[in-house]
């Protein structure tokens, strides 16, 4: 039996999000979601497929944590995507190692040259061609070519970033009913700051659209594929308080079944306690934290804790009382809450402050008060 049968598909969303693009009703969606809350299975195993099956190109890019500069990990993808056409042939069984090394054809000359993609730091002139010319290649007005662009909120932050985005926003645009978008990003606040601010290259270029929240079928499939597996039977009633306790989590939830599995006697708290336990270790909240100043930990605990108004009075209240200090003005406090924001500790979704992360969000309401 393959792994295949873990995956909890999403036809119909996949189907609504296909028909908007394909329809011609919008040029791109920014598709919001939390971290691990399964965009990148989304796009990889049920978008990108369903693309591919109806005849379409599909451009799958992560700019998450690339060992490469973002325009170097777009040239990578396209020009993969201009020689193998399949998608299915270049994603099947999922992400694979990215080359650094790569030939292509000078945007002047016409000639082949060896690009390595390591070297490219800057958004340079030259290989912003080179990605329109890429653009240009795969783009098709039969049938529009999908570009699936993964965490597109680090692009701003690469190196020659607004270069880049700038470029990418005209080379669309010229090539408008050819080329089809999915933006994604696990950063409401950053991800708006590319597509909703007026001065950004990316405003109003692209639908809204949210991730929709897993529901107790996710559990239900979760439960079936391990009997599946002879790894169960997992008690229902269990999974479901552990999927809540994750706040719907989906590779937090993974992580609980597959302690349940190999614990069947433990109690039911006590596992919960040690998966946060090893969550925490396995995304090193210990590191993030103490890269972090006194100040912002505050802030980040203030925001944990619900606190209303965390930059007005009931803030400056708050962080004198957990450090024992003076409070700083409301301005060091908003400096504290945007780097916080600006490192994807923190995002602001319908107006609300909150963490980014459910299990670092518990992780820093437990921190002892000698951290502060």
């Amino acid at each position: 039996m393959s792994a295949q049968h873990w995956h909890f598909a999403r036809p119909d969303f996949a189907e609504k999000v296909f028909n908007l693009l394909v329809s011609g009703a919008v040029p791109a969606i920014t598709l919001f979601g939390p971290r691990r809350t399964g965009k990148t299975e989304f796009l990889l195993r049920d978008l990108g497929p369903l693309a591919d099956r109806q005849g379409h190109r599909v451009v799958y890019a992560s700019l998450w944590q690339s060992p490469v500069s973002p325009l170097a990990t777009l040239i990578y993808e396209l020009e993969e995507a201009r020689r193998i056409p399949s998608f299915q042939a270049r994603f099947d069984g999922g992400l694979r190692q990215m080359s650094v090394k790569l030939t292509l054809r000078d945007p002047f000359t016409g000639s082949k040259v060896a690009v390595d993609l390591s070297t490219l730091k800057d958004a340079s002139s030259e290989m912003l061609l080179v990605l329109d010319q890429l653009l240009g290649q795969v783009a098709s007005r039969s049938h529009p070519t999908f570009l699936l662009l993964d965490e597109f909120q680090e692009v701003a932050n690469g190196p020659g970033g607004a270069d880049l985005v700038a470029a990418l926003r005209t080379s669309l645009d010229k090539r408008k009913g050819a080329l089809v978008s999915v933006f994604t990003g696990s950063s409401l606040y950053r991800l708006q700051a590319v597509f909703n601010r007026r001065t950004a290259p990316f405003f109003r270029f692209a639908q809204n659209i949210a991730l929709p929240d897993l529901d107790d079928g996710f559990v239900d499939h979760m439960l079936t594929a391990a009997r599946r597996s002879n790894l169960g039977p997992i008690d229902r009633a269990e999974a479901l308080e552990a999927f809540e306790a994750f706040q719907k989590n989906p590779e937090f939830f993974r992580k609980w079944l597959r302690e349940r599995v190999f614990n069947p006697a433990s109690d039911k708290e006590a596992l919960l306690k040690q998966v946060e336990t090893d969550l925490a270790a396995e995304f090193e909240f210990d590191h993030l934290w103490l890269g972090l100043t006194p100040l912002q930990r505050a802030t980040a605990r203030m925001i944990a804790e619900k606190v209303p108004q965390p930059t007005g009075r009931n803030g400056l209240d708050f962080v004198e009382a957990l450090t024992g200090d003076r409070p700083p003005n409301t301005t060091r406090l908003q400096t504290a809450r945007d780097t916080l924001a600006s490192r994807s500790i923190l995002d602001k979704i319908d107006g609300m402050w909150s963490i980014s992360d459910p299990v670092l969000e518990d992780w820093i309401r437990a921190r002892p008060r000698s951290d502060f």
